[in-house]
């Protein structure tokens, strides 16, 4: 059972008070998982380009973004400039006549060389194309790139467990496995990180590259140990200490602990405690209040009303 105790802190002035919570908290046994947080995008895994082979006109796309596509599929239909050209002039004759130039100068298929979906559709029919421009690209699979500082990245392992959250859909929450950490760091702002991919169990629909996500990679786990809070330890000199309530009279004493891992919000007892034992955390309430005082009388006495007309 966890008690609370309220002592009010009030400046010299007797203007601004702060809440000091002194909590009592027992030792109880719990799981601990250390974990990594890091936040990045959604990116293609294998991000392919299909540009035209040749300069000319498109004539016909047969995708559209979001479509899955196979390996070897024809996704467009495209005019060199020579038989865009003939088939231009072609177009004021008969339609026998349009039909057998369109025959004897064929279309240029363009095909997909991997299995994926198409992300990006940049041309429509009648555009022009070159060579140097793509006309869809396509992804073989999304995966979430985030970057771990240097000194977070000797943690994490191909093959743990995440839990992925999208900024635009909170309500979804994802799980999934560090697929690959990259060797060659990269500086930004200063930081040195290393770009890890993580790969969902399951990609749903509302995937989108580009969009933000939280990582939280689990590094080590360890179940049925005590724990106490985090802000319940102070160190000195290297040393761990807490304060305990002890005895019948449950007076406070400072006690030398143990510790193992730590997920930031407990720790796990390694020695100096056991079950049941009780620890003191004392912490300052973030609430400061501002009482009128100007005429400087004590706040915390009720204020005498006045009558009507005095």
């Amino acid at each position: 059972m966890v008690n609370v105790a309220v002592t009010l802190l009030v400046s010299g002035c007797g203007k601004a008070k702060t809440n000091l919570l002194v909590i009592d908290y027992p030792v109880t046994n719990a799981t601990i998982n250390s974990t990594v947080i890091s936040v990045g995008t959604i990116e293609p895994k294998n991000r392919l380009e299909l540009n035209p082979p040749i300069n000319g006109r498109l004539d016909e796309i047969l995708v559209h973004e979001g479509d899955k596509v196979a390996k070897g599929q024809v996704v467009a239909w495209l005019s060199s400039i020579d038989r865009a050209a003939v088939l231009d002039a072609a177009s004021t004759l008969n339609k026998d006549e349009q039909d057998y130039w369109k025959s004897v100068y064929k279309p240029t298929p363009l095909i997909s060389s991997i299995d994926g979906e198409v992300i990006v559709r940049s041309v429509e029919p009648g555009q022009s194309v070159s060579m140097s421009k793509p006309v869809i690209v396509i992804s073989d699979r999304l995966i979430v790139r985030v970057r771990v500082d240097e000194t977070d990245v000797g943690k994490i392992k191909v093959g743990m467990s995440t839990r992925i959250k999208l900024d635009a859909y909170p309500d979804i929450n994802l799980t999934g496995r560090v697929d690959r950490i990259s060797y060659e760091s990269k500086l930004v702002s200063n930081v040195v990180v290393y770009e890890v991919d993580v790969e969902a169990d399951t990609v749903p629909s509302v995937f989108r590259s580009g969009m933000s996500v939280e990582v939280t990679i689990s590094y080590q786990a360890v179940k049925d140990v005590l724990v106490i809070p985090f802000d319940s330890v102070n160190f000195n000199g290297g040393t761990a200490f807490v304060t305990v309530k002890s005895g019948a009279a449950k007076e406070e004493e400072q006690r030398e602990v143990t510790l193992g891992v730590t997920d930031n919000r407990n720790y796990e007892v390694i020695g100096g405690l056991k079950l049941g034992d009780v620890v003191v955390v004392r912490r300052k309430d973030a609430s400061v209040f501002q009482a009128d005082n100007s005429s400087g009388s004590n706040p915390f006495m009720p204020m005498q009303r006045r009558g009507r007309g005095k």
